[in-house]
């Protein structure tokens, strides 16, 4: 009967040795993979903070809710198929609208901008942008507002539009007198408009500048109906205070989430740029 040798005790001790070492190998390199990969996160959570999530809240809470608008002269229109000895450009009176700005853009890193709106911070984001759309359309809406008064004060003025159509003829400057009413109905102005008879016509100045003129009877009936559209427009005016109230808190809330973010030591969800394995 043949009998098989006992293994040999070094082989056996050799091999064990051997796996402990393969053991340890891998349990070494798993643990530097994740010290790795949880130092690139903490790494990558800083870098949103101080290229997305600081600039996003410094950017809602300089922004100014409430749009200044105002009438000014400028170019605002160029025609391509003028000649040679045509002026290609042409100025007039228009709308001039100082809105507030929520910055998502330039300057942000681009990459860093999309991880955080598609990952990490997904409804965050999303809700300022939502919050910036809102503003827009307020500032629109507060903007054609005025166009429709100034389009009012025309019509019913029955001067021609500024610049006068003829020399020296009658004319009204409806966009600035809108913009006067918008600012008495906001409770930010501060001028008084005042009638002058001379001569030959009349004028309604501000007290630096003529924004009507026509005859006597045409301009005293000038304040009659700015007046009446202050106050037939009161409660349009209290409606957009009311949406700016609104806006007011919803930044408030939204500045309070990003300081929460920002002290948050934890980054929300893993994506590409942190991969777990570093070959």
């Amino acid at each position: 009967m043949v009998t098989e040798a006992p293994p040999d005790p070094w082989s056996i001790r050799v091999f064990y040795i051997f796996l402990g070492a393969v053991i340890s190998a891998i349990v070494g390199w798993f643990s530097s993979q994740v010290n790795h990969y949880r130092d690139s996160r903490k790494h990558h959570l800083e870098q949103i903070k101080k290229q997305v999530l600081e600039p996003l809240k410094a950017s809602l809470q300089a922004a100014n809710l409430k749009p200044i608008i105002a009438a000014s002269w400028q170019l605002h229109t160029y025609n391509p198929d003028a000649s040679a000895s045509e002026i290609p450009v042409a100025a007039g009176p228009v709308l001039v609208v100082d809105a507030p700005h929520v910055g998502l853009g330039l300057s942000f890193d681009e990459a860093l901008l999309e991880d955080a709106r598609t990952r990490h911070y997904a409804d965050l984001i999303g809700s300022i942008e939502n919050f910036r759309d809102t503003l827009l359309r307020h500032v629109e809406r507060r903007e054609h507002w005025v166009e429709e008064l100034a389009k009012t004060i025309l019509a019913a003025s029955g001067l021609d539009a500024h610049p006068a159509p003829t020399p020296n003829g009658p004319y009204v400057m409806q966009r600035n007198l809108a913009v006067f009413v918008y600012d008495r109905l906001m409770q930010v102005g501060q001028t008084a408009l005042s009638v002058t008879i001379e001569p030959t016509h009349a004028l309604l100045t501000d007290g630096g500048q003529a924004l009507a003129k026509g005859t006597p009877d045409e301009i005293r009936r000038l304040p009659q109906l700015l007046d009446s559209l202050i106050k037939s427009n009161k409660e349009r005016a209290s409606q957009f205070e009311e949406e700016l109230k609104q806006l007011y808190a919803a930044r408030s809330a939204l500045s309070h989430r990003l300081s929460y973010e920002i002290a948050a030591n934890r980054l929300p969800k893993s994506c590409d740029l942190v991969p777990f394995f570093q070959w």
